[in-house]
């Protein structure tokens, strides 16, 4: 897999948030990349369009699976929104996961997401040769969030 521009990270944020303001949403995604102030920003705009304020408490998570519980955060993913059109859950801490049984519960529901959740990976890089990064790039949709370089990518975002 080729390596991530500055351009390319900016041309997924912008196609990312050309959608969000069509309020068309992703079952899935993956925000990957270092630029952590761009990947919060993006995360917190998906989340205020996606799920109803006053109706966030009940119907978003934010689980991290560091401990390899990634079953726990489908079963909160597959759970239906109360009083809510969707239900939103980031989860992080994924990165490590290499257990069998986590992989296959990952894979099916990638397989078939739910309609009313919009469920959101969240990393600083991923390890290619990682099963786990694999099944993500190919079944979400991938916001790159690299740093940005001095000469190009910095004055084009902030011109954006």
């Amino acid at each position: 897999m080729k390596r991530q521009t500055s351009q390319d990270a900016l041309k997924s944020q912008s196609d990312f948030h050309r959608k969000l303001q069509k309020r068309q949403f992703a079952s899935l995604y993956l925000f990957e990349g270092s630029e952590s102030y761009l990947r919060d920003q993006a995360l917190k705009s998906l989340t205020e369009v996606a799920v109803d304020a006053g109706l966030r408490d009940f119907n978003y998570a934010a689980i991290s699976v560091t401990q390899g519980n990634l079953d726990e955060a489908l079963a909160v993913a597959r759970q239906f929104p109360m009083i809510s059109e969707r239900r939103m859950v980031v989860v992080t801490g994924f990165e490590a996961i290499s257990d069998d049984v986590q992989l296959e519960l990952l894979k099916a529901y990638l397989r078939q997401p739910v309609e009313t959740t919009v469920l959101a990976f969240v990393s600083p890089g991923l390890d290619n040769r990682r099963n786990i990064s694999t099944m993500l790039r190919k079944g979400c949709e991938v916001v790159n969030f690299e740093a940005l370089d001095e000469r190009d990518g910095a004055p084009n975002w902030v011109r954006d």
